[in-house]
């Protein structure tokens, strides 16, 4: 799914770039087409980088509830795990 959501971004990062190319200003037609795509695509790559988030902070939980050597810290740990759960059924 990451590479899918990577190839999404590296879109947006290109559309990004041309929507502020003067010639492409001056192109109303190319400049709305981009601009709509720029729309669209800026959902999906705010949806990766929670995403990257999300996974990165479970690694680091389950090192921590893996280690196990501070109760409190492994019950901190379990709740990004929580969090991920409750984003993945949206």
């Amino acid at each position: 799914m990451l590479d899918k959501l990577n190839i999404v971004k590296q879109r947006f990062d290109e559309v990004s770039d041309l929507i502020i190319q003067p010639d492409v200003i001056a192109d109303q037609k190319r400049y709305i087409k981009l601009n709509k795509e720029y729309k669209d695509l800026k959902v999906l790559a705010d949806k990766r980088e929670e995403y990257i988030n999300l996974t990165n902070n479970i690694e680091e939980a389950e090192e921590i509830i893996a280690d196990g050597s501070d109760a409190e810290m492994v019950e901190m740990a379990k709740m990004p795990k929580e969090l991920y759960l409750n984003w993945k059924k949206r």
